[in-house]
């Protein structure tokens, strides 16, 4: 297990290393002198004189080459720079914005897993049934609403005809109710579809079969059986809808006044505040690089075969 995680963390690295390069291009790349963009998001007036004293003053006189290593230096000491418009350290503001995605996202995963688990067992058991085709016209619905369109619905009818809650908040629970229901409901209905698929492969099986041979319920083969095989493959889908969730809830934020990464990253790309593009880049490739670890490594926990021939090097 320890040379698996160590492994692991290599990739991990390299892969890191490898976003850090293409996030730095990619900003290096863009039009506009960050020298001038720093200057005029502090309210000064940027002279050419002030913009070459501000560009050596930032190493941006060095070779390009000189310049990423210099910054990837200060970030492998967990230091991502200062935003041009608030002059605050990068990381306080990605620390500050994130526990608050986080429990959106937490709160929409659940709402989603609340719908998607019961309705893709369900329609899996009743293969080619009447509930089975409602519940997968409804799941092809809900996966082609647009999340903003579902969220400007709820938020006519419980907010602003209901009035039973706030339009938008900043952090309070009442006020994350219609965003995170919003996400989850449009994220469900791509799950429902998953999870019947995963299951009806599983139903099949010969295991299937010869458990039910031997005399087994058909309640015991499934959660006995098909739903621990089928749990990795959806365990894998389950944890990329969370990652994408964590860095997919712009609009959402923004619509909503929700003071989470979303918001603060389309306030970044409005402002072209450098550091804090480039920060955010670098630390939601790292979460969602610990999110496949840890379900990498969760796989032996369900599959004991899995934990073996990994540890056998198979």
């Amino acid at each position: 297990m320890k040379r698996l995680i160590l492994k692991r963390l290599l990739q991990l690295g390299i892969i890191l290393l490898s976003v850090s390069v293409a996030v730095f291009l990619l900003v290096n790349l863009a039009p506009g002198d960050p020298a001038y963009i720093k200057l005029s998001a502090q309210g000064e007036t940027p002279t050419n004189e002030r913009v070459e004293e501000e560009r050596i003053a930032m190493g941006l006189d060095q070779p390009l080459h000189i310049q990423y290593f210099s910054w990837l230096g200060q970030v492998i000491q967990g230091d991502f720079g200062s935003s041009y418009r608030t002059d605050q350290p990068v990381i306080n503001t990605l620390l500050k914005s994130f526990p608050y995605t986080l429990v959106l996202a937490l709160a929409a995963f659940i709402v989603m897993l609340l719908i998607s688990v019961p309705l893709g067992v369900l329609t899996a058991v009743k293969k080619n049934s009447l509930a089975d085709y409602f519940i997968r016209v409804l799941s092809f619905f809900s996966a082609s609403l647009p999340e903003f369109w579902l969220a400007l619905i709820l938020l006519y009818l419980f907010a602003l005809q209901l009035k039973w809650l706030p339009v938008m908040g900043k952090g309070e629970l009442k006020s994350m109710i219609i965003p995170a229901f919003s996400l989850g409901v449009v994220l469900s209905g791509k799950y429902i579809r998953q999870i019947r698929t995963a299951l009806l492969e599983e139903l099949d099986a010969d295991y299937a079969l010869g458990a039910r041979t031997r005399g087994l319920t058909e309640k015991t083969v499934m959660y006995a059986h098909i739903m621990r095989n089928a749990s990795i493959s959806i365990l894998t889908m389950l944890a990329m809808s969370f990652g994408a969730l964590l860095g997919g809830t712009a609009v959402i934020e923004n619509m909503f006044m929700w003071p989470g990464m979303g918001r603060m990253i389309v306030e970044a790309i409005t402002w072209r505040d450098i550091p804090v593009i480039q920060g955010f880049a670098l630390f939601m490739a790292g979460v969602y690089c610990l999110i496949n670890l840890m379900v990498d490594l969760s796989y032996g926990l369900l599959d004991p075969r899995i934990k073996i021939r990994k540890e056998s090097g198979q």
